[in-house]
């Protein structure tokens, strides 16, 4: 978890999180590119911090709704420890208690923030994930029955009534792993059984749980067989003990000496441990201190020499003039010089008194021609994001695809947006979201209106178009057909020409 989200973290800041929070806040264009980052990063995050923390199967996870969780609950008095209560309802060991009414013990877990892990910590990412969720993806609370982590399409729009597939968890898995160096294989119970291990064997002394806890928080009912927990803490204790690859280790651990080596935790520091300190203290100064000199080296600059050959500028550019300025007045201008700027001579370097004050290191100050920067603005381009709360659900398979069509068309309720597509705002399906809605909402269209066009008779469209039970798409491209027959639209013609031209030419 902590390569998992040191990787994460260095693809997606907070500061990029909080920029765009900022960018909802004012209205401002939101980018695509940078919604789908900080989505997918918020959502893994999220995803495997609260599977690690109460031990989720990944299919169980996928099914939790706004309605089972309630934030900020106050903890027994006299401290009042803040706690977000979670339940669970969907967990396999409780199906097999035989319960049906009533409140099934261990559904409710009170989740309190871990700062000493917070690559684990539930408390923060979930929350963080959530008010992403509902500020910027959706901007509208979640409805009770809409699912935490739910659907989303590639274009960045949520589906909030479909819960994420296993598939998606799986794939998504397997990305995040793969980028943050990870090459073991990772199944739909590897939260799950991480999570039992580290708060039975690995979790700080004073901290492990014991037995009874573990059976209760990971829902293994009373009676079950001893096997799923001794696949899930023993084996995996006994492989730990027995281990002895750390023999060549200065401090060994010796596990086999006491339950997981905790009384190496617990023994006074030896004089081998205390060098062994003060050798790992000198390394870590050695390390720190050859960073420092590169940074130093970087900026430390004689006026004369330039630290960026690859600004250079080519014979057909305008040359890219670098004026020294002093570390403490050096400015970091908002905006680009002017023409008038840069047609200006440059103003001479501050004069500084080396006898009363101390040398002053010098940091370059780029100024980039105008021309440049226009063209880079085109280049830097970039899409906009979808409109929040605005999607067309995907339609189902089979012979019935055709009758969710028209649904969609006529029915608020079954689309996204609180609107039936054919009563949609015309900015919804046209401009940056003619390729996201602006298709599949045509496609609608087109079958609906055929429909219409035949008295809503079932019978009579089937016998007209049997291609209707073949799915949607086989659909469409006969109603368009007939549609150019009729002469109500004009087919694109391929560069071959059409059909009839290339039929009559061959004879």
């Amino acid at each position: 978890m902590q390569k998992l989200m040191a990787w994460s973290y260095s693809q997606c800041p907070d500061g990029i999180v909080s920029h765009i929070h900022q960018s909802v806040e004012g209205r401002s264009t939101l980018e695509v590119a940078d919604v789908i980052l900080a989505q997918r990063h918020l959502m893994v995050r999220a995803f495997s911090a609260t599977g690690i923390t109460i031990w989720t199967r990944n299919f169980e996870l996928t099914k939790i709704k706004r309605k089972d969780i309630i934030w900020d609950c106050q903890g027994r008095p006299p401290y009042g420890i803040p706690f977000d209560l979670v339940s669970l309802v969907n967990r396999k060991g409780w199906q097999r208690k035989g319960e049906v009414d009533g409140a099934l013990e261990g559904h409710e877990y009170e989740v309190y923030a871990q700062p000493k892990t917070p690559e684990i910590c539930m408390f923060t990412h979930l929350r963080a994930w959530v008010k992403f969720l509902e500020e910027v993806l959706l901007q509208r609370p979640l409805q009770p029955e809409e699912y935490v982590f739910p659907r989303v399409g590639a274009n960045g729009v949520v589906y909030p009534s479909d819960e994420l597939s296993y598939d998606a968890v799986m794939k998504t898995l397997t990305w995040i792993c793969t980028e943050a160096g990870l090459t073991a294989r990772y199944t739909s119970h590897c939260f799950r059984r991480g999570g039992a291990r580290y708060r039975f064997m690995f979790a700080p002394l004073g901290e492990r749980w014991s037995l009874a806890t573990i059976r209760w928080w990971g829902a293994w009912a009373e009676g079950e067989s001893v096997d799923t927990l001794i696949r899930y803490l023993l084996d995996e204790l006994t492989r730990y003990e027995k281990n002895h690859r750390d023999a060549l280790c200065p401090i060994p651990r010796e596990g086999d000496k006491s339950f997981n080596g905790d009384h190496i935790l617990t023994a006074p520091i030896t004089a081998a441990e205390t060098r062994e300190l003060k050798m790992s203290f000198d390394r870590e100064l050695n390390r720190l201190s050859g960073k420092v000199e590169e940074v130093l080296d970087k900026l430390t600059l004689s006026p004369a020499s330039s630290p960026y050959p690859l600004l250079l500028p080519s014979p057909s550019q305008p040359p890219i003039s670098v004026q020294p300025t002093l570390h403490h007045q050096a400015t970091y201008p908002t905006s680009l010089p002017s023409n008038a700027e840069t047609s200006s001579t440059p103003s001479p370097p501050v004069p500084v008194d080396s006898a009363s004050s101390p040398s002053p290191r010098i940091i370059p100050t780029l100024q980039v021609p105008p021309s440049d920067c226009h063209q880079h603005s085109h280049t830097a381009a970039k899409k906009t994001a979808p409109i929040p709360g605005v999607g067309i659900p995907d339609l189902p398979r089979g012979q019935e695809a055709w009758l969710a069509a028209v649904k969609q068309w006529e029915d608020p309720a079954a689309s996204i947006g609180g609107k039936a597509l054919k009563d949609w705002p015309e900015e919804w399906y046209t401009g940056p979201m003619r390729t996201i809605t602006g298709v599949k909402r045509n496609i609608r269209k087109v079958i609906a209106i055929e429909f219409y066009r035949l008295q809503r008779d079932h019978q009579v469209f089937l016998a007209a178009y049997p291609e209707a039970t073949r799915g949607v798409k086989p659909l469409f491209d006969a109603i368009q057909r007939q549609r150019e027959g009729r002469g109500e639209i004009t087919g694109r013609a391929s560069k071959n020409g059409r059909p009839e031209v290339r039929a009559s030419s061959s004879r």
